[in-house]
C-alpha cells in the first residue's frame, strides 16, 4: 500500500506541474504570436483579427505567410473586400497563388494597392525566394512528431564519483500547439556494461525563437541504478528521483517535412546523493 501510494502522489504532482508549464507556454505564445490572425477560413477567402481600429482597409493588398520548416513562407497574396472595426474579410487575388489559407497562416500588410496586376507581380518577383520552394499538397507544420535519439550523457558534481561520460539513446514524441510552440516528451538511456544505468524521461515545453533556435524548460523523471552503490541507487520504488530541466537547442531543416535537432539539456535532481544530480545531456533528434 505505501508504494502504490507513492506512485499516485509522485505522478499526480507530476501532472500537475507538467499541465502549469503548457498553461504558461500557451499564454506566452498568445501574447508573442506573429502579425494579424486568421479567425477562420474557407480556403479562398478568410476572416482575419484587425480591421479599420489597425488600418486596415477595403482594397488593400495583403500578403499570406506561412511557417514551414525553417521558417515564416509568403504562399498568397489576398485583397481586403470587407472591413468593420475589428475584424476585415479578405479573398486571393486573382494572379496570385491559389493556395488555400487556413487557420495559423499570418498576414503581413503591403504599402501596395491590390488594384494593380504590375504592382502585385513586382511583390511576387521581390519575395520569389520565400515562397518558390513552397509545396501547396506538403504538409509544411506537423502537429504531432517523433524520431530516434541519440547522444552523450555527462554528470557533474559528486555524480562524477558515480557515474561515467557516455554514449546514449531513446526517442522523442511531441505536439505542435503553434508554429511557435510545442510540448514534447523523450526517453534518454545510457549505460556501463553492468556497472551502472540511467534511465530518463523528460517531459518539455519548447519555444522557438527566431527561425531555428528553441528554449526548453520542464521537468524529468529519472531511475539510476549502480551496483555495489551506497548512495541509495539500489533499485525499487524508492530510487526514482524527480528534478528540473532547462536547456536550449538548434533545428536544421533537412527536407520538407524532415529536419534534425541538436541541443543542451541540463538535468537538475535535488534529492540525490548527498547534495543533488546534475546532469547534461547534448542530445540529437531526427524528426520524422
Amino acid at each position: 500500500m505505501p508504494i502504490l501510494y507513492y506512485f499516485k502522489v509522485s505522478f499526480r504532482s507530476i501532472a500537475l506541474h507538467f499541465l502549469w508549464v503548457v498553461v504558461l507556454l500557451f499564454l506566452t505564445s498568445k501574447a508573442n504570436s506573429q502579425g494579424i490572425q486568421i479567425l477562420k477560413s474557407n480556403g479562398k477567402a478568410a476572416v482575419i483579427t484587425e480591421g479599420t481600429d489597425a488600418g486596415v482597409q477595403k482594397g488593400e493588398l495583403l500578403a499570406v505567410n506561412r511557417f514551414m520548416n525553417d521558417g515564416w513562407k509568403v504562399i498568397t497574396y489576398a485583397e481586403v473586400t470587407h472591413v468593420r472595426h475589428n475584424m476585415a474579410r479578405i479573398q486571393i487575388v486573382e494572379n496570385a497563388p491559389q493556395v488555400k489559407m487556413q487557420m495559423g497562416d499570418s498576414i503581413e500588410k503591403l504599402p501596395l494597392n491590390s488594384g494593380n496586376p504590375t504592382r502585385l507581380n513586382s511583390v511576387r518577383n521581390k519575395n520569389s525566394s520565400s515562397y518558390s520552394g513552397f509545396n501547396p499538397y506538403g504538409n509544411s507544420m506537423k502537429s504531432i512528431y517523433l524520431g530516434p535519439t541519440t547522444g552523450a550523457f555527462i554528470p557533474l558534481g559528486d555524480m562524477k564519483d558515480v557515474f561515467e561520460d557516455h554514449l546514449g539513446y531513446g526517442g522523442i514524441i511531441g505536439i505542435r500547439f503553434r508554429s511557435d510552440l510545442d510540448v514534447s516528451m523523450r526517453f534518454f538511456y545510457a549505460a556501463q556494461n553492468k556497472e551502472w544505468t540511467f534511465w530518463s524521461v523528460q517531459m518539455l515545453g519548447r519555444r522557438y525563437f527566431s527561425n531555428n533556435l528553441l528554449l526548453d524548460f520542464g521537468y524529468g523523471i529519472c531511475y539510476p541504478e549502480v551496483v555495489g552503490s551506497t548512495m541509495g541507487f539500489s533499485g525499487g520504488v524508492e530510487t526514482i528521483r524527480l528534478g528540473f530541466i532547462g536547456g536550449f537547442g538548434y533545428v536544421f531543416p533537412i527536407a520538407f517535412t524532415t529536419q534534425f535537432e541538436i541541443g543542451c539539456l541540463f538535468h537538475l535532481y535535488p534529492n540525490m546523493g548527498e547534495n543533488s544530480g546534475q546532469f547534461i545531456t547534448i542530445q540529437g533528434h531526427l524528426i520524422l
